[in-house]
């Protein structure tokens, strides 16, 4: 799927392949990507979304609580030209890398 603008992507939904926008990218709680996904702008990934490959942003990605990157037995990158901001019980199997810094949310105590 490719997008010459903003993309948001409905809840529970499941995209067999992958998501190229050319600008930002939402992917609403429960929804699925089994392919890569790229945007030039940012990358919003709401709680409980999963993309099964590659994640890229020439912005900023932001992952809510319990995203899943990859899948087990496969090596997935997420890479940002700008931050990457996760929340507590994400995970990536895989590779993170940006060139601004990131921050990953504390345990609430």
């Amino acid at each position: 799927m490719v997008s010459g603008g903003k993309l948001v992507i409905e809840e529970r939904l499941v995209i067999q392949g992958s998501v190229r926008s050319h600008k930002s990218v939402h992917l609403s709680e429960w929804a699925v990507i089994c392919g890569n996904l790229f945007a030039d702008g940012d990358i919003f990934l709401d709680s409980d979304s999963t993309v099964l490959g590659n994640v890229f942003s020439q912005g900023n990605i932001y992952c809510e609580r319990g995203v899943v990157i990859g899948r087990e037995g496969r090596v997935s990158s997420v890479i940002a030209r700008g931050q990457i901001v996760m929340e507590r019980d994400c995970f990536v199997y895989g590779y993170i890398s940006n060139e601004t810094g990131g921050l990953v949310w504390p345990e609430e105590k």
